[in-house]
C-alpha cells in the first residue's frame, strides 16, 4: 500500500496554497480532489467574482501564480482587469496555474478515512488506498449546502450550487428564495433565459460591494487578521461572527431585482415549476460523508464545527483542517480565497 507522510484533501485555493508552500519545502505529500470546482463547474459563466485580482490568488511562497506573471504570459493588460474579476477570465487563471504546477492532483474524491493509531488509511473513489501520516481536510462548501425544509416536498428544489442545471432552465415559473449574492445571480440568469420568476426573502436584501457588510478598509482589516480571531475568548467571537454573518447582493443588480416580484412570507411551492435555493451553507462535521462516524467521535467539536489549534489541528492528533469550516475559530476570513494564504504558510511550517 502506498504511503505518504501528507495527503491534502481538497484542490480548491487552500488545498492548492498549501501544496505549493509543501512543495516549495520539499516536503513529499498527496493532494486529492476536483481541481478548483466551485469556480470551474459551479459559477455562472457571465458573472463576476465577488473579489478583485490581488484577493484571489492560488498562493505560492515565491508568488509563482500573481496575476501580474498571468497576464504577461498571456499578453493581457493588467490595468484592464481592475474591480470583480469576470469569471471566465479567473477560469482562464486557473488553468494556467494548473498547467505550471510541478505536482499531480490526484482528481478523485476521497472515500473514506481511517484512524488506525499510527496515521490514516484512505481510500479513493477508485478503490486505489493509501496510508498517511498526516491528514488535511480542505474540501471547501460542497458538503454543507443548506436548503430550509419548508422548500422540501414541492416541486423540484436546486441549490444555487448547481449553476450549471440553473443555467438550463428555460420558460418556467421559477421562484428564487435567499437574500445573498446566489440568489441574485440566479434571478439574473433565469431572467435571461425567458422565465418567470419571482422571490422570497425573509430579510430586505442588503445591496453592498463587499461580501461583508462593512466599508472596505474595515473589510480587509477583518479578513486579513486570522491570529486575532483565534486568540478571542468563544462567547465575543460568536458575537462578531453573527455581526459578519449577513448576506449581500453586488449593487449592479439592484436596478434588475427591484423589478422582481418579492415576498415576505413564502408563497404556495406548488405555483412554481422550480424552486431555486439560493439559501447558503451551514457548515457541520457531520455533512462529511467521507469520514466514518467512529472518527468524527473523536472530534472536539464547538457548534458542531472541528475546535483547532493555532496550527489548524483538530482534537485528533495528525488530522487537520483548512477553509470555511474553520471560520468559527478563525474568522470570516476562511470563507474566501485570501484565507489560504495565512493557512498555507502557517501549516505548511507545522507540518515540516
Amino acid at each position: 500500500m502506498e504511503h505518504t507522510p501528507i495527503l491534502i484533501i481538497g484542490a480548491g485555493p487552500y488545498g492548492l496554497s498549501l501544496a505549493n508552500y509543501l512543495a516549495h519545502r520539499g516536503r513529499r505529500f498527496i493532494i486529492a480532489g476536483r481541481t478548483m470546482e466551485l469556480w470551474k463547474e459551479h459559477t455562472f459563466d457571465n458573472m463576476r467574482l465577488r473579489s478583485d485580482y490581488p484577493t484571489s490568488v492560488i498562493k505560492h511562497p515565491e508568488d509563482l501564480f500573481s496575476f501580474q506573471r498571468f497576464c504577461a504570459g498571456s499578453a493581457r493588460s493588467l490595468d484592464r482587469l481592475q474591480g470583480q474579476l469576470p469569471v471566465s477570465i479567473f477560469r482562464e487563471y486557473i488553468d494556467w496555474c494548473l498547467a505550471q504546477l510541478d505536482y499531480t492532483v490526484r482528481e478523485q474524491y476521497v472515500t473514506d478515512i481511517q484512524s488506525n493509531g499510527a496515521g490514516f488509511q484512505v481510500e479513493l473513489e477508485s478503490g486505489d488506498r493509501f496510508r498517511a501520516d498526516r491528514v488535511v481536510i480542505a474540501t471547501g462548501i460542497a458538503h454543507h449546502l443548506h436548503i430550509p425544509a419548508e422548500l422540501q416536498g414541492g416541486p423540484t428544489v436546486i441549490h444555487s450550487w448547481f449553476t450549471r442545471d440553473i443555467q438550463r432552465i428555460q420558460g418556467q415559473r421559477v421562484l428564487v428564495v435567499g437574500a445573498g449574492q446566489s440568489a441574485g445571480e440566479s434571478i439574473a440568469v433565469l431572467l435571461a433565459n425567458g422565465n418567470q420568476v419571482e422571490w422570497h426573502t425573509l430579510s430586505e436584501p442588503i445591496y453592498f460591494s463587499e461580501p461583508l457588510n462593512l466599508p472596505e478598509p474595515l473589510f480587509s482589516l477583518v479578513v486579513r487578521a486570522p491570529a486575532l480571531f483565534h486568540a478571542l475568548p468563544s462567547a465575543p467571537l460568536n458575537r462578531l461572527l453573527a455581526i459578519f454573518s449577513a448576506s449581500t447582493i453586488t449593487p449592479n443588480f439592484k436596478p434588475l431585482l427591484e423589478n422582481v416580484l418579492r415576498h415576505r412570507t413564502l408563497p404556495a411551492l406548488q405555483r412554481y415549476d422550480t424552486i431555486i435555493a439560493g439559501t447558503g451553507y451551514r457548515y457541520d462535521l457531520r455533512t462529511l460523508n467521507f469520514l466514518p462516524e467512529k472518527l468524527k467521535s473523536r472530534i472536539r467539536l464547538r457548534r458542531r464545527l472541528p475546535v483547532i489549534s493555532r496550527n489548524f489541528e483538530s482534537s485528533v492528533p495528525g488530522l487537520y483542517f483548512l477553509g470555511a469550516i474553520t471560520e468559527p475559530s478563525y474568522g470570516p476570513s476562511m470563507k474566501f480565497m485570501i484565507g489560504s494564504h495565512y493557512t498555507a504558510k502557517r501549516l505548511a511550517a507545522a507540518l515540516a
